[in-house]
């Protein structure tokens, strides 16, 4: 940190790599509160081009939240919507 470097846990996963195409959502908080079908379309733009930058070694998967990691445990649901058994369910699967 010495030289001016940012360590890469400190910058938001969504902000790290602009391309990938979720910075928008966050920034403009509306990312927890999308409809199921718009928060699983940004997903399945977003998870393959963050899932490339951590096979190439320029994103570590530490970084990076269960949907992006887990998009195959949405099951076509935005699990942050407030309903906490959908949640529970993401989680055990993204975790368990």
């Amino acid at each position: 940190m010495s030289r001016g470097e940012i360590d890469q846990t400190d910058v938001p996963w969504w902000l790290q790599h602009i391309e990938c195409g979720a910075t928008e959502a966050n920034w403009d908080v509306e990312y927890y509160t999308l409809p199921d079908d718009e928060f699983v379309a940004l997903i399945e733009k977003a998870a393959p081009c963050y899932q490339a930058l951590v096979d190439s070694g320029d994103v570590s998967v530490d970084v990076l939240p269960p949907e992006i990691t887990n998009p195959e445990c949405l099951e076509g649901r935005n699990p942050y919507n407030g309903d906490d058994e959908l949640l529970d369910a993401f989680y055990d699967c993204a975790f368990g």
